[in-house]
């Protein structure tokens, strides 16, 4: 059974899946927290890590981090959309768990 947070993800991957266009780990980072106040800093952060010197970065690399957790459980699946640019579309798996989960809470 999927946690809520992975519901609201799939949810999202979901409604742009029905547009038949990948989402990358940007845009998906302002869907998922760009309203929740309490999130600001992922958009506004200084970071100097593996990944280089960045600032208002961090959403990205969360919202990419959780792509990949949902890819490796075969939720989602990435697709290049260009030379250096991926994006993700929800699976028949991922599509099945918001079912599931749907139908879970409404017997609850």
């Amino acid at each position: 059974m999927i946690t809520e947070k992975t519901y609201k993800a799939l949810k999202i991957l979901a409604a742009r899946t029905n547009w038949n266009t990948p989402i990358m780990a940007k845009e998906f980072a302002w869907l998922l927290w760009g309203d929740e106040p309490d999130k600001r800093y992922l958009f506004e952060a200084h970071t100097n890590t593996g990944n280089g010197a960045c600032a208002g970065k961090k959403a990205w690399l969360c919202a990419g981090s959780l792509l990949g957790k949902l890819s490796r459980q075969g939720l989602v699946k990435s697709t290049v959309i260009d030379d250096y640019k991926y994006g993700y579309c929800i699976t028949s798996k991922g599509k099945e768990e918001i079912l599931k989960y749907e139908e879970k809470r409404e017997t609850q």
